[in-house]
């Protein structure tokens, strides 16, 4: 399990709000920059993923489900990403600060770099750790335990050995991760809240289990994550960028595998409050893929298909750039950010 205290970065921002709404990403102008490689990289599999994604952020939500049990889970999973990538950049910072003399000058410089890219604001386990915490004791929810997951304990050893071995690839995770939830959490986020207080839980002054979503200071920080990534570019060798490069695209596989893992765990989940059980019928919901989602009928015991939440997950951490590469750009995300 991740560390419930984080190490806050050497150097952190001043604690501000920015006044301003967050502005819509825009691709960065050099296309030789490690932030534009990514992009270009990862275009093909962003298409993908846009075409799923869309059409079923609403079935998360009411009135197509009555608890966000099924976000849960799919935070609850997706998460796991997160808590291995923070351990291992923490592990960093703290082994920067008291590094070994036989250290490299490149190595520590890049030591260097990372320690003090990412602003205390921004990391994300408390925040899912608060999330998942809020939502599965306001309505009594068994998770499965992860750690016990063979696949899961996989990723996440993956990850901590390829930041051993490579630490640089962390800003792979960084610019998915983090510049994903800067352009695409606010609306995300607007969009859960829509569904109520009563549909999360929520009481006057606790969590609504959406603070991955949240960064203090949003604007703010983004900005200056930016400027702090671009700086990779006169910090890291041809070679390093190019790990970044291809450790990016694994991440994207990954998160495919996740929502695999999570459809074939659970199948479809019965809500909870149903008098009795009854066979459900099944109407095919198509996506431009055509893969499809079982929608109930509205007098039977109702099932979802997990693989719905985790793609309204999915959505607040691809969409800003899924939008941007499928044509849409500046228009529809100027209109939602």
């Amino acid at each position: 399990m991740a560390a419930a205290t984080l190490v806050a970065s050497p150097t952190p921002v001043p604690h501000a709000r920015s006044p301003t709404m967050p502005s819509s990403p825009t691709s960065p102008t050099n296309p030789d920059t490690l932030s534009a490689r990514i992009n270009v990289a990862t275009r093909t599999i962003h298409h993908a993923l846009n075409s799923l994604i869309t059409p079923r952020l609403p079935l998360a939500l009411p009135p197509h489900t009555p608890t966000p049990d099924l976000y849960l889970h799919g935070i609850h999973t997706f998460a796991q990403i997160y808590f291995a990538f923070e351990e291992s950049w923490q592990d960093l910072i703290c082994a920067h600060l008291s590094s070994s003399p036989a250290a490299s000058a490149h190595a520590t410089d890049v030591r260097g770099y990372l320690s003090t890219l990412v602003d205390a604001r921004l990391w994300r386990t408390q925040a899912l750790e608060a999330d998942v915490g809020h939502l599965r004791t306001a309505r009594d929810v068994s998770l499965p335990d992860l750690e016990a997951d063979g696949k899961i304990a996989q990723l996440r050893e993956r990850i901590r050995q390829r930041v051993e071995e490579k630490p640089h690839v962390l800003l792979a995770y960084a610019w998915v991760m983090y510049m994903a939830i800067f352009a695409g959490g606010r609306w995300i986020r607007g969009q859960l809240a829509l569904a109520g207080d009563e549909f999360w839980r929520r009481a006057e002054g606790e969590t609504d289990g959406c603070g991955l979503f949240y960064v203090q200071g949003d604007e703010e920080v983004k900005v200056e994550f930016k400027k702090r990534f671009a700086e990779a570019d006169g910090v890291l060798t041809e070679e390093e960028k190019g790990d970044v490069v291809r450790e990016a695209g694994e991440l994207f596989k990954v998160c495919i595998g996740l929502v695999e893992g999570l459809d074939e765990r659970f199948g479809s989940v019965e809500r909870e409050g149903s008098a009795e059980r009854s066979e459900v019928k099944k109407t095919a919901v198509k996506g431009k893929e055509g893969l499809s989602l079982a929608t109930p009928n509205k007098n039977t015991t109702e099932r979802v298909s997990p693989i719905a939440t985790v793609f309204a997950v999915l959505i607040g951490l691809l969409g800003w750039y899924l939008l941007r590469s499928a044509g849409f750009g500046g228009q529809i995300l100027a209109s939602i950010f």
